[in-house]
């Protein structure tokens, strides 16, 4: 009996089968691996897009200067944190306000300062120039309306270009996923080239920060936003100057019962070097807190009394 060995076919590939080996099992191996090989080019292509995908549905609510909350009240803590060289702390101010958002646009007004309350004096003061601009904007004329409107949309406009170009601008890669108070998000690496040009003053300087998003994977809002500088940043030309890594920014946000979005933390540290010569160190911290619905028939005066 003549042994040979007879030209097979297996699908596309031609192949040998010995007396040993079934047909097709030496190239059927190749076969998988070279699917193996596409399926991961394929699936790499896709996660690509995927984040591509990610951040352009968040940019559809994201705004570069946010509205405020509709109907709310909410108290403001502000705290500026001063440092010698050696880090320790030079001096330390703090201001509490409270603040409603009516008409879309916020109206504060000063309670504390430094962790005291407003001299009766003071408080008075404060509460008049509250409802003076409460007032100014309930009887707004027709002129000031048609101005404010004008610039309301400019700047619309602007906040569109800025959050377009952002998403052209930057490279943005998927960096894991982590839960933010409870809720499921995306990580996402974003870094732009340090010759980047942008048209929008904002994106001129975020080009220059490494930045860290976590999208909320049901809302595609910004949950959490970590910054750092990765190039130097000069104001005013030569006056003020901060070295690349002297600013660590962080923002956080947070999903209210009636779905809106609102602040709930931002911190920023930053190393100023002052004329060439002085080094500022500081440091300050914003708190968000006691969110609660402003009732139409709440008296101004009386304002803080519904938390």
């Amino acid at each position: 009996m003549l042994n040979f060995v007879p030209e097979l076919s297996c699908g596309p590939f031609k192949i040998e089968r010995d007396a040993y080996s079934g047909p097709c099992s030496v190239r059927r191996e190749r076969l998988v691996y070279m699917m193996r090989f596409f399926l991961l080019l394929a699936a790499a292509t896709l996660h690509a897009q995927d984040v591509g995908e990610i951040v352009r549905r968040s940019l559809e609510h994201e705004q570069w200067n946010p509205k405020p909350p509709r109907d709310y009240v909410w108290t403001e803590d502000n705290e500026d944190r001063s440092f010698d060289a050696a880090g320790k702390v030079l001096k330390t101010t703090s201001q509490t306000r409270e603040v409603m958002a009516m008409y879309d646009q916020e109206y504060t007004r000063l309670i504390s300062k430094n962790g005291k309350p407003l001299s009766e004096a003071q408080a008075r003061s404060e509460q008049a120039k509250f409802e003076n601009a409460l007032r100014k904007r309930a009887h707004e004329s027709p002129e000031a309306k048609a101005k404010r409107e004008k610039a309301e949309q400019k700047a619309d406009a602007e906040d569109l270009l800025c959050r377009t170009e952002f998403g052209k601008l930057f490279t943005f890669k998927l960096a894991g996923a982590e839960a933010i108070r409870e809720r499921p998000a995306w990580i996402v690496d974003a870094d732009a080239p340090l010759d980047a040009v942008a048209k929008c003053g904002d994106n001129q300087v975020a080009r220059k920060f490494h930045i860290r998003l976590w999208i909320d994977q049901t809302d595609y809002r910004w949950a959490k936003v970590v910054a750092d500088s990765v190039a130097p940043l000069t104001f005013g030309k030569v006056l003020t100057r901060m070295p690349a890594g002297a600013i660590h920014v962080v923002t956080e946000e947070v999903r209210m019962a009636d779905e809106q979005w609102v602040p709930v933390r931002d911190w920023q540290r930053y190393d100023v070097k002052l004329l060439g010569l002085k080094t500022l160190r500081q440091e300050e911290t914003t708190v968000y807190r006691e969110y609660h619905k402003f009732q139409t028939d709440s008296r101004i005066l009386t304002m803080g009394d519904g938390k």
